[in-house]
């Protein structure tokens, strides 16, 4: 009789590396902190430490604020206030801000202040920076979430002709990347019908379809 053949046991399958990249991804969105920087400075303080602490255990790659970071910005007490709170995530965390109607003096585009502001953080350097407009009013960066591409685009408070034209400029010109809007305002209070800003910023959106977000203050 032919030799009895020995069955080897099967060759277990490895198991699959992790991919480092799909991990979760955080990203901090904060607004309208005007109220903190006028009056309860400590709580402004407080939010943007407890961020960075969370930095590691939530996978946190970006702040965003979407503007009135100060309530009064003729007072320099709230831009100091503003600043220690917000110098929190320099080194630490990418920041991308835009400016509100109680930043720039409401129609009025006073951008001295807010530029300073966020100059500190020194977005310019980010290895993620696209470009920006007009003293900081208008910013693109180019991020990465897993494998996707994304676009982080924003512009201040009282759009103008002009501005329409960049975001639907630059969204075209990056129109294979995933579009995460970031403005001041974009919603409608109950009752009322929307500000000048939000009309323009509804035809961004309706003509430029990579656009997936709309973060607002």
């Amino acid at each position: 009789t032919p030799a009895a053949t020995a069955t080897l046991p099967p060759t277990p399958s490895p198991s699959p590396t992790p991919d480092a990249a799909l991990a979760p991804v955080t990203y901090a969105w904060i607004s309208d902190t005007q109220g903190y920087a006028s009056t309860y400075p400590e709580t402004f303080l407080a939010m943007t430490k407890w961020i960075v602490s969370e930095k590691d255990a939530l996978n946190i790659q970006y702040v965003i604020h979407t503007g009135d970071v100060v309530n009064d910005m003729t007072r320099q007490r709230e831009w100091e206030r503003a600043t220690q709170a917000m110098d929190e995530f320099i080194g630490k965390i990418p920041v991308f801000a835009i400016a509100g109607n109680h930043d720039i003096k409401g129609m009025m585009h006073f951008y001295q202040d807010f530029s300073t502001l966020m100059d500190r953080q020194g977005y310019k350097n980010y290895p993620t920076f696209g470009a920006e407009e007009a003293d900081g009013r208008r910013r693109y960066d180019l991020v990465t979430i897993g494998h996707d591409p994304f676009l982080l685009i924003g512009v201040g408070y009282s759009l103008a002709p002009s501005d329409v034209d960049w975001l639907n400029t630059t969204l075209r010109q990056y129109s294979d990347r995933t579009a995460i809007l970031i403005v001041h305002s974009y919603l409608a209070l109950p009752g009322k019908a929307p500000e000048l800003d939000a009309q323009m910023l509804h035809g961004v959106v309706a003509t430029n379809p990579n656009i997936l977000y709309v973060l607002c203050g």
